[in-house]
């Protein structure tokens, strides 16, 4: 008895450090031949079984024929077996376009055969002499079929099918609409086709799970269609100019006429779908070199600043214009810090570089609309022009706009304020004005609504605050005479109303009631430079 409990007890022992054994060498997706030689030795121990046990012949494990080998060989020989399942072909195609990737890169991972392994080498290996003959028989005649149990890690798969997305997915060509003459020339688009990678995840890892791994493994993408954004249906609608607006814009051969030309260009033939939100900072940013700009004049804390991009404040501007003839919804707008001479005070628009400072409005129209911007040169002033063009929905032959300031305040600075540089390199008793006098300015801009006449609507758009600045001046002094101060220059009338669009399009003096009643944004401070 005491021999028996001995014995148990040892066995007891024995099948608790295999069990330990086990759980140490088996990690997740084990699949080297050193790892399964520890697992099958665990397993070995556990089941009593020796390490040269010869396997009965016609036992396989996922297709692979161990009979008659040792364990140890049989480890060998599956692990060489999942070496070349490894390195199989997996073809994913979509629409004629294939991707070729391992087994490998796709992730592939064994569970392991080791316990299988064991009880294979265990088979006919019980019983009396006669009932392990005919077991032993009987496997040979029948065979004996194990699965190979292997599945694609989710995370693998999951990135090899994005990489392979990214590569064959095929984009909507977009229908284009462009200026042609006086009117628009509209191509057709055609849809897309992109993988469904959720659905093709699915697909390749059932279709990895039950795989023999006898022959490469070739499946189609799961595909769903995308459609083009913008139609020729919908971009034929592009035909009435909605709102126009001009302003002056110096000289074109300067450094401030190229920043202007250069953001016009980006601007030039923007479609804004309805709904559509559209930032001119997002368009026309990053100020630099490298975006095409060069250095110019522009506002920086109440004095002028060269910078790169200046005077691209005159492009929001003068769309802004066009905005409100159009009657857009505008999202944001702010006030230059001083006051502009290319427009009324009041209906000036700023954007910087950091976005604190932009011209956003939506396209509240049902149809798409079309921007165009371009300069006409000339001297000493060119000109800059901005047309919105849509399908007009308006009463445009009994209802019109008027667009107008209000000045509530306009105080001058005096010749004390003014800023004195002696300069002895000009000439004696010259000056130079570096910088105009800037009065300090509170405006209010109106929009009123007539039809046949008679007054329906007044709004007022925003009320505008601009910081006094004043003059600085270089002169070269001498003996007999001083710099005589400047004039005071004449205030403004107390109300001045804002010139109508003029373009070479139709004038934009008719549109629809503004129901939206939007006030756009003002800003009395100044954060950061401004075209």
């Amino acid at each position: 008895m005491k021999k028996m409990m001995r014995r148990i007890g040892q066995a007891i022992l024995g099948v608790s450090a295999a069990a330990l054994l086990l759980a140490a060498a088996m990690p997740a997706n084990a699949s080297n031949s050193e790892e399964m030689t520890e697992e099958v030795r665990a397993f070995a121990q556990m089941y009593r079984v020796s390490e040269d046990e010869i396997i009965a012949e016609g036992v396989r494990i996922g297709g692979v024929d161990i009979g008659g080998l040792t364990l140890m060989e049989a480890v060998d020989v599956l692990a060489a077996r999942q070496r070349e399942m490894l390195n199989s072909t997996v073809n994913l195609n979509l629409e004629g376009a294939t991707v070729s990737y391992t087994m490998e890169q796709l992730g592939l991972t064994f569970i392991n055969p080791s316990e299988e392994v064991v009880r294979a080498a265990s088979l006919g290996k019980s019983g009396s002499l006669i009932e392990r003959y005919k077991a032993t028989k009987d496997i040979a005649y029948n065979g004996y079929e194990l699965q190979m149990v292997q599945y694609a890690e989710r995370d693998v798969a999951e990135a090899v099918i994005a990489q392979f997305a990214k590569a064959v997915n095929q984009a909507p060509i977009e229908a284009t609409v462009t200026r042609a003459g006086n009117g628009f020339e509209v191509t057709h688009e055609q849809t897309g086709i992109a993988v469904d990678e959720a659905a093709t995840l699915t697909k390749v890892m059932n279709a990895i799970e039950i795989w023999d791994g006898t022959a490469e493994l070739t499946l189609s993408a799961e595909a769903v269609i995308t459609e083009p954004v913008h139609t020729y249906e919908a971009l034929s609608t592009i035909s009435d100019c909605l709102g126009s607006f001009k302003t002056i814009c110096g000289d074109l051969d300067t450094n401030r006429g190229i920043n202007v030309m250069v953001g016009a260009e980006k601007i030039d033939g923007a479609v804004i779908l309805p709904g559509e939100s559209y930032s001119v900072v997002d368009v026309l940013a990053p100020f630099n070199a490298d975006n095409g700009y060069v250095t110019a004049v522009q506002y920086l804390n109440g004095r002028y600043d060269d910078s790169l991009g200046g005077g691209v404040c005159s492009l929001s501007t003068t769309l802004y214009n066009a905005v409100l003839y159009a009657e857009l919804q505008v999202e944001k707008r702010w006030n230059h810090s001083m006051v502009v001479s290319y427009t009324d005070w009041g209906f000036d628009s700023t954007i910087n570089d950091y976005g604190s400072r932009d011209l956003v409005f939506t396209n509240n129209y049902d149809t798409p609309i079309y921007i165009e911007a371009y300069t006409v040169y000339g001297k000493p002033d060119s000109w800059l022009y901005f047309n919105i063009y849509g399908k007009e929905t308006r009463d445009t032959a009994n209802r019109k706009l008027k667009f107008y300031n209000n000045i509530l305040e306009c105080v001058y600075p005096t010749d004390e304020e003014r800023t004195y540089i002696v300069d002895e390199t000009l000439a004696p008793g010259t000056q130079v004005w570096d910088q105009g006098d800037y009065p300090y300015v509170v405006v209010e801009a109106y929009k009123e609504v007539w039809v046949n006449g008679v007054l329906k609507s007044k709004e007022l758009l925003h009320t505008d605050t601009y910081v006094k600045s004043a003059a600085i001046i270089r002169y070269n002094p001498n003996t007999e005479t001083e710099p005589e101060p400047a004039p005071e220059p004449e205030a403004p009338a107390p109300e001045t109303e804002a010139p109508a669009a003029e373009t070479d399009a139709p004038a934009a003096e008719a549109g629809a009631e503004a129901g939206n009643g939007t006030q756009t944004e003002a800003s009395t401070a100044n954060a950061g430079s401004e075209g």
